[in-house]
């Protein structure tokens, strides 16, 4: 599994899940070489430094290529990126599934349309509506656990209530407290 845009909140968050909920391998992408090193710390088995050759270090992240990618940037970003993703010795009923979270760095993809002819690549969206509530509550469950367990770690900033107007703007997750 890839975590496209794992340097964030929620990237960071979706590298733990990943792992609480079973995955093999997770391999987190990102720009900033702190966050991938924060990454690294929370579970992720390699790197992808999204500002250098891509195939070449996917490759060398997934000899066995990638099944499934958590995408929180999208557009330029991901067309950058499926090339890399689709390449290799992949065996070619082997689907690669995408998953679309976040637009961070696009709202629109740009496909070559052998992308589709060439692998079996299946694209869906997660977000409300995405899936049906009965699936949601059972992956809840998991994750929740995870959380009271103290498997899931999330950087924040604690700042009283009444300090709220010189909390913003923050570039950190911001925890309001009495």
């Amino acid at each position: 599994m890839l975590v496209h845009g794992a340097t964030g909140v929620s990237g960071l968050l979706a590298v733990q899940v990943a792992k609480v909920l079973g995955a093999a391998r997770v391999i987190a992408a990102g720009r900033s070489e702190t966050g991938l090193a924060k990454a690294l710390g929370r579970g992720a088995d390699a790197l992808v430094l999204l500002d250098e050759p891509l195939a070449p270090q996917v490759q060398q992240a997934a000899p066995d290529g990638v099944d499934i990618v958590i995408d929180y940037l999208w557009g330029e970003r991901t067309a950058a990126l499926l090339p890399a993703l689709l390449a290799g010795d992949r065996a070619p009923d082997r689907r690669l599934d995408l998953v679309e979270v976040g637009s961070v760095a696009g709202q629109t993809l740009a496909m070559h349309a052998s992308w589709l002819r060439s692998r079996p690549l299946r694209l869906s969206g997660s977000g409300l509506g995405s899936v049906g509530m009965k699936a949601m509550l059972g992956a809840v469950g998991g994750v929740l656990e995870a959380a009271a367990d103290g498997r899931l770690t999330v950087d924040y900033v604690a700042q009283p209530l009444a300090e709220v107007e010189d909390a913003w703007p923050t570039g950190d997750r911001l925890v309001l407290v009495p």
